[in-house]
């Protein structure tokens, strides 16, 4: 860093007046957002620890770049006038424009933003007149002011519901640092390489323009010393052909004098304070243009920042009270005793269950059942299954012959009636396929049917070369090669490269065969997204403590106490179930084009000392240990619940018309766990029912392990459990003792005046609390 360049001022003064702000309960605090032009609100309330309820966009551009950032789901405008509450509602609305929906909403507090071009008299026509419900406060916000590096101003108009209990502060206060535009430019960047002339132009505000040309075309651009402020982005061309302004600015390039460059595209992120300017770097040219294009239609950051966060933390400080609520009796949730988390819940990485464990057919008994009425529902499981395989095998040939179909439709029909043919009531013998013939072939399915029937093609890394070769493997200890072959799922043709496996001990004698795709560097070479499959936070977000009353009448109530110390039959209870989809991945056909990389080596076992014949196969379906497996056999689960309100939108409480909490199911690669609310297991074993018959309908196997239960679980060890009014999630014995000196330290450094936040980060996530 140049020492001449100024980069440091004012800085000094900004991080000493910077304040941190705690997070703890301030997610009550509801914000919505409406209209595209508005996403620099989201920025300001997801930094300042606002639930984000609703992002109401008008159109669907930036609709992936919001669900990839932000726990919210962007909805329509038809869909958000059906939000909950249709009346008046606490939180904070961020939008651009007076508009019906914060007519019918009637929010606690509503902020407009407007560009500061226009005048007081044409802000006032722009926006209608309050109700009688809403005092009004405008104001003008200057960017240079709140620490910024453009002279841009925004018109910030405040409407409050009458009787808000506010401070009459206001929320513009801000000291005037003064920053020039250099500490927002990247000093690494050198001298531009284009070919250009350079005029000088004294008196304006800017030092001058430069010309460049390209062909037959000249195109001049202002030059903006680094020393003053940046010109108003949303006024500049954003042509990518010839970049968007030049700067004279400091390089670590050039120890004395500053130098003539364009301004960059992630700079111009810098320059308009957005929050995720880093992550421009890694985005393509066209994904960050458009973010800036949306984003400059907004205030700066900083102005956000200090506009919201005031406001917010106004809203943080009062609670409204619900109207026409039921009473409940006052408990005794503090009271309640907790189990020791010091209990031994070491998670073994050993299956409880081996594969050939007897099917649990408790989920499809009636709680009374006789042991005459489970022979009898074995019979009749055996008629079932062959009238299933009959019905099946007639619908496929129909299909056949409803319409001229290609060589592919009749291939894959013909191998799925080959495994149906041989299917019992609760095994595959010979494997599952999705049986991709019911699939309707309408746009919107079009791409499943072709993945399902031609097999999923996975991602190649740009530039990279498949690796190839028969790398040395093991003797199989349960010839799982020979099973595959029995199922169908190998496959005679070229191989380029072998799949080594290694087994893993499971409950019993039996072991697990693990195919390790990483050791021959196929998986290197693969892209996937890693953001789409579920986690274990799915499965804690929808668990809820016992509660006396549905969840939506204890939501209105305002969360009161619950008296603990009655009988647990008094209580609603969160209840998990456990579905295995067997061979979850071998489900999926595997692309004709990746298949020569699949291979698999198999062995003619001996005991006796003699040559051990081998030959090489490769896998005609998606295989465990691939890298794109679990993303490409998960994509295609859809959700077959449906729920008539969610509230609040930013967390997963979906509410039945009975104020419960709905059914729903969280996929962790190949095990389900449906999650249901009631006093006991009776809907959660209707909800296992009924997702269990669709897969099978399809071809999806779901092989019965586990009964609902209060403590889920395949592997040994509790992960969560919800049997005690309060859920608890198990964690290690070193990571609980971790965290006890961890939190010991917080306590004892808290004296002091300031806290390492590196040692914070050591200890960040190893505690867990859920309500």
């Amino acid at each position: 860093m140049p020492a001449h360049s100024g980069l440091l001022h004012g800085e000094m003064v900004a991080v000493g007046f910077d304040t941190r702000v705690g997070r703890r309960g301030q997610s009550l605090v509801g914000v919505r957002i409406v209209c595209s032009r508005s996403v620099a609100w989201v920025e300001g309330a997801f930094n300042w620890g606002a639930r984000i309820e609703a992002i109401v966009l008008d159109n669907g551009e930036l609709t992936d770049h919001l669900k990839s950032h932000y726990v919210c789901t962007p909805v329509s405008y038809k869909e958000a006038i059906k939000l909950p509450p249709h009346s008046p509602w606490a939180g904070v609305l961020c939008l651009l424009l007076w508009v019906p929906y914060m007519k019918q909403n009637l929010p606690g507090d509503a902020v407009i933003a407007l560009p500061g071009t226009l005048s007081r008299t044409q802000v006032l026509q722009m926006i209608p007149k309050a109700s009688t419900h809403y005092s009004m406060k405008m104001s003008k916000a200057i960017h240079s002011k709140f620490g910024g590096v453009t002279h841009l101003a925004w018109h910030m108009i405040h409407f409050s519901r009458v009787g808000t209990p506010v401070t009459t502060t206001t929320l513009m206060t801000k000291n005037h640092f003064v920053q020039s535009l250099q500490t927002s430019l990247d000093d690494t960047e050198g001298l531009s390489q284009m070919k250009f002339a350079f005029k000088p132009c004294p008196g304006k505000d800017y030092i001058g323009t430069v010309a460049i040309t390209k062909g037959k075309e000249t195109v001049s651009l202002r030059v903006y010393d680094a020393d003053g402020l940046a010109p108003v982005l949303s006024s500049i061309s954003t042509t990518p052909r010839f970049w968007f302004f030049w700067v004279r600015a400091a390089s670590v390039w050039s120890k004395t004098d500053k130098i003539l460059r364009p301004v960059k595209l992630h700079e111009l992120f810098l320059i308009w304070d957005y929050e995720g300017k880093m992550d421009c770097k890694h985005r393509s040219f066209s994904h960050s243009l458009l973010i800036l294009r949306h984003r400059v239609l907004s205030p700066p950051g900083k102005i956000v920042r200090a506009f919201a966060f005031g406001l917010l933390q106004q809203r943080n400080t009062y609670v409204e009270s619900p109207s026409n609520v039921v009473p409940i009796k006052a408990g005794k949730s503090e009271d309640i005793p907790f189990s020791p988390l010091e209990v031994t819940a070491e998670v073994q990485a050993e299956a409880a269950c081996p594969d050939d464990a007897n099917i649990d057919l408790s989920t499809w008994a009636s709680p009374t059942e006789t042991s005459q009425e489970a022979d009898a529902r074995m019979c009749l499981r055996r008629v079932a299954v062959k009238w299933w395989s009959w019905h099946h095998v007639s619908t496929a040939l129909k299909w056949l012959s409803e319409e001229l179909r290609c060589e592919q439709d009749h291939a894959g029909v013909k191998d799925c009636i080959f495994r149906i043919k041989a299917c019992r009531y609760f095994k595959w013998p010979r494997g599952s396929r999705i049986v991709f013939s019911r699939i309707p072939r309408d746009p919107d399915h079009e791409g499943w049917f072709g993945d399902f029937r031609d097999g999923v093609k996975l991602r190649q890394l740009p530039g990279t070369t498949l690796p190839q070769g028969r790398m040395p493997n093991i003797p199989t200890e349960t010839r799982e090669d020979e099973l595959l072959t029995l199922c169908r799922y190998l496959e005679h043709g070229e191989v380029k490269l072998v799949i080594p496996r290694f087994t893993v001990p499971k409950a019993g004698k039996d072991v697990h065969v693990a195919w390790d795709a990483k050791a021959n560097g196929h998986n290197a070479h693969l892209w996937t997204p890693s953001f789409l499959l579920g986690d274990s936070g799915d499965l804690e977000e929808m668990t809820v403590k016992w509660l006396s009353v549905p969840v939506g009448i204890y939501l209105k109530n305002g969360g009161p106490d619950e008296d603990y110390t009655q009988d647990a039959s008094h209580f609603i209870k969160s209840w998990q179930a456990d579905i295995d989809v067997g061979q979850q991945f071998n489900n999926v056909q595997a692309h004709p084009h990746d298949r020569p990389y699949l291979g698999v080596r198999l062995i003619d076992t001996r005991n006796d000392g003699s040559r051990e014949r081998h030959w090489f196969m490769r896998y005609s379906v998606l295989h465990f240990g691939g890298k794109g497996s679990p993303y490409n056999a998960c994509q295609g689960q859809l959700q077959i619940w449906s729920w008539p309100r969610i509230h609040p939108l930013s967390l997963p409480l979906r509410l039945d018309d009975d104020e419960e909490l709905a059914t729903q199911e969280v996929y962790y690669v190949d095990d389900i766990h449906p999650t249901a609310r009631g006093i006991d297991d009776t809907q959660a074993v209707l909800a296992s029912r009924q997702l269990k018959t669709e897969m099978n309908s399809y071809g999806n196997q779901a092989d019965d392990e586990k009964r609902p239960t209060c403590r889920p679980g395949a592997w040994k060890g509790e992960i969560m459990h919800t049997d005690q009014p309060f859920p608890h999630k198990s964690t290690t014995g070193k990571k609980w003792s971790r965290f006890k000196s961890g939190v010991q330290w917080v306590l004892e450094a808290g004296l002091g005046s300031s806290v390492s936040t590196a040692e914070l980060r050591r200890i960040a996530g190893l505690g867990w609390e859920s309500t």
